[in-house]
């Protein structure tokens, strides 16, 4: 397991928990990964420049552009404040990218049937 998921595992516990208990949360809970949506974002080719590279924040900036311009310079300035690095804040919009697309009804789930586990929780991704 990477440092980064097992930092985040109490997180995922505890919304793993809530989704149990809470059934019509099912429907607004959806999990993302930022590096299929820019995977998407890019005509379906992967990102092959690590995401702390100066090229993989460059291509990835350039992506998140035609959506995102107006804000991504502010909150990139601001991201000191909010106690976090260039890359957090680039997945945060990738993310963002993709709720926008599940509220329009055109993101798609991988795989696009997604089976569920013991409790009825999809086991998807969605871009």
């Amino acid at each position: 397991m990477s440092k980064q998921g097992f930092a985040i595992s109490p997180k995922i516990k505890e919304v793993d928990a809530l989704l149990r208990h809470e059934p019509a949360l099912r429907e607004v809970f959806r999990e993302v990964h930022p590096e299929l949506c820019f995977y998407l974002m890019a005509g379906r080719q992967p990102v092959v420049a690590g995401k702390r590279t100066d090229e993989g924040s460059k291509t990835r900036r350039r992506l998140l552009k035609p959506v995102f311009g107006q804000w991504l310079p502010g909150a990139l300035s601001d991201r000191r404040k909010l106690h976090c690095e260039e890359d957090d804040i680039l997945d945060a919009f990738a993310a963002l990218w993709t709720a926008e697309r599940i509220a329009r009804g055109v993101a798609q789930t991988i795989p696009a049937t997604p089976p569920r586990d013991a409790f009825g929780l999809r086991m998807e991704m969605v871009t």
